[in-house]
């Protein structure tokens, strides 16, 4: 199996476990009660020169109502590498540089909102590079949303969106994956309420299939 379909393989793994401009930063504070926690994953599966991207802006979808992303947010970022013996941590942002592999000696990012863009509220992550088999892992919490009717589903439709572009406004090439998760309190119970997956590639809008639960 080539080193490509290793993570695309893995990457798919993530899923099934269920594991524009910047208004405010992600402070690490878990808020003591929250509504809904959403987890997304995104795997730079493959290059075709095997080079990395450069000054990079992810964007998840985070749970809206009625198109809106309310009440208070908060999270934080973690950057993997991922092999045939699973993730391994680079930096985070709560506990800074672990153990970066090479050719990457620094890890840069920065994590906020993205309200005004054309696409519904996304959480946004702008990272210096991504190199092929590295993963970001963004955590979102959203406070006092008394709705339950909240979903990562891009205006009205049955996909959620995620958005991979670069500042200089190329198309980012390379295959990439995404995985997202929806969790919120039911019956006083963390639960998994929506899981999204998809693959792209040589494209920035990553359209996501419901994949459970």
């Amino acid at each position: 199996m080539k080193y490509s379909q290793l993570l695309q393989a893995l990457a798919v793994m993530l899923a099934i476990l269920g594991v524009g401009c910047l208004h405010w930063y992600w402070s690490t504070r878990v808020p003591a009660y929250y509504t809904y926690k959403v987890e997304a994953f995104l795997t730079y599966i493959s290059s075709p020169d095997n080079v990395p991207l450069e000054k990079v802006w992810v964007r998840f979808p985070v749970p809206t109502v009625d198109g809106e992303w309310r009440g208070s947010r908060t999270g934080k970022w973690s950057l993997y590498w991922l092999d045939e013996n699973g993730l391994h941590l680079q930096a985070s942002q709560e506990g800074g540089e672990k153990e970066l592999r090479p050719p990457r000696t620094s890890a840069e990012i920065r994590g906020g909102a993205d309200l005004d863009s054309e696409y519904a509220p996304k959480a946004l992550f702008v990272v210096d590079y991504l190199y092929p088999g590295e993963v970001l892992k963004g955590v979102i919490w959203t406070e006092r949303v008394e709705s339950k009717n909240a979903t990562l589903a891009e205006g009205g439709r049955a996909e959620a969106l995620a958005v991979l572009s670069l500042e200089n406004g190329e198309i980012p090439s390379g295959r990439v994956s995404v995985s997202v998760t929806l969790w919120g309190w039911r019956k006083e119970n963390l639960r998994l309420l929506e899981n999204f997956y998809g693959e792209a590639e040589n494209v920035e809008e990553i359209w996501l299939e419901r994949v459970g639960p």
